[in-house]
């Protein structure tokens, strides 16, 4: 009998150790050095926020799932929409200097890639 219950601690231990490896032990890690680098912190971050100053850009779903990010343009925002719909923010601040400032993010239906444009 203790044989058995000893045998049983040991699996259990061992699934332990599995779980705590994560679940993604054996999956490969995505290639960051191909997602801009305002985007890398945020990527597979749901709340992350990004400050982007350069648009148009495109982040490959592939390389960084930014379901749930919060991206701001100058003094526009848009939260990363679900797939195949647009978020979009213009704020409007009523004299030239700054500027006007918005911000469109669109998730490709297919393949959810991310595309910010101002």
């Amino acid at each position: 009998m203790r044989r058995v219950a000893a045998v049983a601690l040991l699996a259990g231990c061992a699934a332990l150790a599995a779980c705590s490896a994560g679940g993604d032990a054996g999956k490969p890690k995505p290639d960051l050095s191909r997602v801009p680098a305002e985007f890398r912190e945020a990527c597979g971050k749901p709340g992350a926020i990004v400050y982007v100053d350069s648009v148009p850009v495109t982040v490959r779903h592939a390389d960084c799932d930014l379901t749930g990010v919060k991206i701001y343009h100058d003094a526009a925002f848009a939260l990363v929409p679900e797939p195949g719909k647009t978020a979009s923010m213009i704020v409007d601040t009523f004299k030239l200097d700054p500027p006007p400032s918005s911000i469109w993010v669109v998730v490709d239906a297919t393949t959810l890639d991310v595309t910010v444009r101002a």
